[in-house]
C-alpha cells in the first residue's frame, strides 16, 4: 500500500507518495530455560538447534510446509518450492517478492530500547491471540511482557497463548 497523505494537505506530486510500503508484523521467539546457564551442553545443543532450523534447506522445507517466510529474515525461495505451493500460498509469496522492492516498516527490534519497552513501539496487531497471553485473569500485549511480568515458565507462557473453543469462536466468527 501506498504511505498515507494528509486529507487537508496539499496533494501529493505524482510518484512521490506512490511508493510501496509494507509493514512486517513477523515475530520470532527463542526460549531457553534459565536454569541451563552454565551447562554448555545444552546451551551448545540449542545453539547447534537453532543452526540447523535457520539452515537454507529447513528454511525452504519450512516454507514448504507454510506458505509462509520465517519470520524477520531475508531468503529466497526455490522456484521447485514455490511451484509446489497452492495458489493462496504463492499470492503471498508474491507480496514478499513486492515487498522486496519497497519501503518495509518492521514492528520488532532487538535493540535494549525495544525489548525494555514494548508496550511503547509495539504496533497494535489487534491483539492477535497467538501474540497475546493470558494468564490468570490478565492479558498481556505481548509474550516478552508475561515472561517478565510473571514467575512463569516457558511452558506456563505456551500454554497461555492457546485458546478455548469459545474464545475462538469469539474472536474469528464474531
Amino acid at each position: 500500500m501506498s504511505l498515507p497523505t494528509s486529507v487537508n494537505g496539499p496533494k501529493p506530486v505524482e510518484g512521490t507518495a506512490n511508493e510501496l510500503t509494507y509493514v512486517d508484523i513477523g515475530a520470532s521467539f527463542c526460549v531457553v530455560n534459565g536454569n541451563n546457564a552454565g551447562n554448555t551442553e545444552v546451551i551448545n545443543a540449542c545453539k547447534k538447534f537453532l543452526q540447523f532450523i535457520y539452515s537454507d534447506a529447513e528454511l525452504q522445507a519450512y516454507t514448504k510446509l507454510t506458505g509462509t517466510n520465517r519470520a524477520l529474515i531475508e531468503y529466497p525461495i526455490e522456484n521447485s518450492v514455490y511451484e509446489d505451493m497452492d495458489n493462496y500460498m504463492q499470492s503471498y509469496q508474491n507480496v514478499v517478492k513486492r515487498a522486496s522492492n519497497a519501503k518495509v516498516l518492521y514492528s520488532v527490534s532487538d535493540t535494549a530500547t525495544f525489548l525494555n519497552s514494548p508496550t511503547t513501539f509495539k504496533m497494535k496487531k489487534g491483539g492477535i491471540p497467538i501474540t497475546t497471553a493470558k494468564i490468570g485473569n490478565k492479558t498481556y500485549d505481548s509474550l516478552l511482557i508475561a515472561m517478565r511480568s510473571v514467575d512463569a515458565s516457558a511452558a506456563d507462557i505456551f500454554k497461555a497463548t492457546r485458546m478455548s473453543t469459545s474464545d475462538w469462536n469469539a474472536y474469528y466468527t464474531a
